[in-house]
């Protein structure tokens, strides 16, 4: 079951969406993306081990040459990068806490977490096939 709920429908656009998968399999075929050549460019894996739970999105390296490293950008610059981008994007995890992350920021409840484009982009300098983001999480229980 997905709802998508507008909170803002002008730009800035804003909304929400809620996810509930009848099985692994369901949640990793939904994210798993594909280009128009076919070509997967996401694909989400999942896994469950006692009371930890354990969501990977594992993004293929760009075909195109890495640019070279940048200069910092000035704090204004950051800001508008990650307004228009997906790094605002808030993850919940219900029914228990984050433990492990790679690529997100975790909140101090340990509950929340948002995407981090400056970790992933320096997980892609560092890495040259691939690379995983990832939030694991441990229930409290079954």
């Amino acid at each position: 079951m997905i709802e998508a709920h507008w909170l803002r429908r002008e730009e800035p656009s804003a909304n929400v969406v809620k996810a509930r998968f009848p099985t692994a399999k369901a949640l990793e075929k939904f994210g798993t993306i594909k280009n128009d050549k076919g070509e997967v460019i996401a694909s989400v894996h999942f896994k469950k081990d006692g009371n930890r739970r354990k969501i990977s999105i594992i993004l293929p390296a760009p075909r195109e040459e890495q640019p070279a490293k940048q200069s910092p950008r000035s704090p204004q610059e950051l800001r508008e990068q990650a307004a228009n981008g997906l790094s605002e994007t808030p993850v919940v995890v219900a029914g228990g806490r984050i433990v492990a992350s790679q690529g997100f920021v975790v909140a101090s409840d340990k509950r929340s977490c948002l995407l981090d484009a400056n970790q992933i982009a320096e997980l892609f300098r560092n890495h040259l096939e691939h690379v995983e983001l990832f939030i694991e999480w441990e229930v409290s229980s079954e």
